[in-house]
């Protein structure tokens, strides 16, 4: 294919368009709104890097509806939450003990330690997600990460992310540690919602019922125990799907986690 009346700036433009035109079409992440808080929330400029008498890098309270930007970190205490949306709709839940910035101009975040749920609306493609020494790459995708000192583990609810050269998908978990292992397993999309925090402590976020929606294909599959006619390999992988409607078929009737559950307030399961 020529181009022979572009000049080579507007030539370079036009390729990466066609080669991903839902990238190219995705806006850059520009602000977060913070749209929940629970507890101890601060916000700390890390442009300019304030360091109290005791060694300590300062704070300041935040605030609901406070605008964050790039020289934003938001930072959770102990039995803290928060959750910020951004001018693109993309949703970031954090739990507790966890550090969270963006880049201004560019579509990528950085989870520097604890836990963060992310829902990325479809077509959002170019998104990427620094979780510790691992990078995930996602387009529209409903993901949870926790970084811990010697792994990072990431489960997806929906969609598929690719992570250390692995593309994984809705129902499963990822495990990438340090020294280089990878270990890949099923889990439940329900039994995580049931009971992880960033869903059970989130009930009252304005963002529930939009996160909840992006996973009724999933979990309505996982229900009805069957996949859905047609079904779209970006959001569900059959294999998995049906591994997991398995495991759930096999289990006790008493110990089987609901698929539509009423949250309860707890922090067990797989992240605080």
């Amino acid at each position: 294919m020529r181009f022979p009346y572009l000049s080579s700036a507007l030539l370079a433009l036009v390729l990466a368009i066609l080669a991903d035109p839902l990238q190219a079409a995705a806006p850059s992440l520009q602000s977060a709104t913070l749209t929940f808080i629970q507890k101890d929330v601060s916000i700390a400029d890390i442009d300019v890097v304030q360091v109290s008498s005791n060694g300590q890098v300062q704070r300041r309270k935040a605030n609901l509806q406070d605008a964050i930007n790039k020289n934003n970190a938001v930072i959770t205490g102990e039995k803290s939450r928060a959750e910020l949306r951004f001018n693109d709709g993309s949703i970031a839940r954090l739990g507790q003990l966890t550090s969270f910035t963006f880049t201004q101009g560019t579509r990528d975040m950085n989870l520097k330690q604890g836990s963060g749920l992310f829902q990325i609306p479809k077509g959002m493609g170019g998104t990427k997600i620094q979780a510790g020494p691992v990078t995930a790459a996602i387009t529209g995708t409903t993901l949870l990460l926790q970084v811990f000192a010697d792994r990072v583990i990431l489960y997806v609810y929906e969609g598929s992310v690719d992570a250390a050269d692995k593309t994984i998908k809705a129902g499963q978990v990822i495990t990438i540690f340090n020294d280089g292992r990878i270990e890949i397993s099923s889990f439940d999309p329900a039994k995580g919602i049931a009971t992880a925090a960033l869903f059970t402590k989130f009930v009252d976020a304005p963002s529930q019922k939009e996160l909840m929606d992006a996973l009724k294909e999933v979990l309505t599959a996982i229900e009805r125990g069957e996949v859905p006619p047609n079904n779209n390999n970006d959001v569900i992988d059959v294999a998995v799907l049906n591994e997991i409607i398995r495991v759930r078929r096999d289990a006790p009737a008493q110990t089987r986690i609901p698929t539509f559950p009423t949250p309860a307030p707890t922090d067990s399961h797989h992240t605080t």
